[in-house]
């Protein structure tokens, strides 16, 4: 499988002023064995009990989606976009790419090159939101 020696995937999309509205969503997909497992981090602004809420959903993840997902990941580490540039706007939305020691971070917005990448990705969070093991943060 290609990118199989490496071991985890990462996906982090947050950014946007703290406070309300502010959120933050990390992705980490772990080779455990034979398998892949996913967790998904997602961070909001809790009204309840400020400042932020974090709610942790894993599930398993199938070879054959590990191995479509590390292929785009790596087909996107290789490319250059101009999503890269820094824009130095301290709350703007940034999303980070992490597959081993490799990493590449867009600011702003997504290249659009990349959406079939992001949508797999955003299919895979809700996947372990609605279906995975939910770790309800400590109160």
């Amino acid at each position: 499988m290609s990118g199989a020696r490496e071991t985890e995937v990462v996906f982090w999309d947050r950014g946007g002023a703290p406070g309300p509205g502010y959120e933050q969503n990390l992705l980490t997909i772990t080779r455990i064995g034979d398998g892949w497992n996913a967790v998904y981090t997602k961070v909001r602004w809790d009204r309840q009990r400020p400042p932020y809420r974090s709610d942790e959903y894993s599930a398993v993840v199938p070879e054959a989606e590990a191995a479509s997902l590390l292929g785009l990941l790596e087909r996107a580490l290789e490319e250059t976009y101009a999503e890269e540039t820094d824009t130095a706007t301290g709350d703007e939305t940034k999303l980070t790419l992490k597959l081993g020691a490799r990493e590449k971070t867009f600011f702003a917005r997504w290249p659009q090159a990349l959406a079939e990448l992001r949508e797999r990705m955003e299919a895979l969070m809700a996947r372990c939101q609605a279906e995975g093991t939910h770790r309800e943060p400590p109160r």
